[in-house]
């Protein structure tokens, strides 16, 4: 009798339905806390978790130094678990979160979407604090630039707030028109080795014509440069690439 069979047997038992009933009642509220506390789905937390500690080590086991770079930083969970998966493997990273602390912009053309809309996923600035801070991350171990892209990035080079290279870039900007500037932004700060994760590769339906994949897309065509190699999916929505750079080598000492 194999596992499953194993398992069915139990679970007829009067005891095996105790226990049954008490792991699913248990679930379940981990499940609504997260949701209530955290504004996030249980499993999509733990599958984020996954990804970004497996990240973390890939970093630290290749010996990849640069910076955590996030766009898109609404309830502060996965810029949370950056910070928690950085600090068990010992990376020296710091972290950069870039926000419009306004939501979305105006979905617009290719960016259209039931799920979207204007100033959908806001969070302030102040709040984004406080959130980080519960989870024991004090302001002096991170920088936020707020502003919607097209803008914020312009005046916030990396050169200026002091990133020299990306280790891994986490984009959840949802649209196609919040991505192309981002992708520009982190061009000249792409290194042998950097991670670069799109929340919502997913998120159009699949739809390469649309969202963070379009702006991929258009990307890799304009700079034949940059090579991606496929690394991990989490959950259903999002997926991850490791930087290959064709001729300037930004590997940093």
């Amino acid at each position: 009798m194999g596992f499953g069979g194993l398992a069915q047997k139990l679970v007829e038992t009067k005891i095996g339905r105790v226990v049954a009933f008490y792991y699913f009642r248990i679930n379940s509220l981990i499940e609504e806390t997260y949701r209530y506390e955290m504004g996030v789905d249980f499993y999509e937390k733990l599958y984020r978790e996954e990804f970004i500690a497996k990240s973390m080590r890939f970093l630290k086991f290749n010996q990849i130094k640069g910076d955590y770079l996030e766009f898109g930083c609404f309830g502060g969970i996965t810029f949370g678990l950056a910070h928690k998966h950085k600090h068990i493997v010992g990376l020296d990273m710091r972290l950069y979160g870039f926000d419009s602390f306004q939501g979305l912009p105006m979905p617009k053309g290719v960016d259209t979407h039931a799920q979207w809309k204007e100033s959908a996923l806001a969070i302030s600035r102040n709040e984004l604090v406080s959130t980080l801070r519960r989870q024991g991350i004090e302001e002096a171990e991170y920088t936020l630039i707020p502003g919607f892209y097209d803008q914020s990035l312009k005046t916030h080079t990396p050169q200026k707030i002091g990133v020299k290279a990306a280790a891994l870039v986490y984009i959840d900007c949802d649209l196609y028109e919040s991505t192309v500037p981002v992708l520009a932004y982190v061009l000249p700060i792409l290194q042998n080795g950097t991670i670069i994760a799109f929340d919502d590769f997913y998120c159009f339906n699949g739809d390469p014509d649309r969202g963070g994949q379009l702006a991929l897309r258009e990307f890799l065509q304009k700079h034949q440069e940059i090579q991606l190699v496929e690394y991990l999916n989490f959950g259903w929505h999002g997926k991850s690439f490791i930087v290959k750079r064709l001729t300037i080598d930004r590997q940093i000492d």
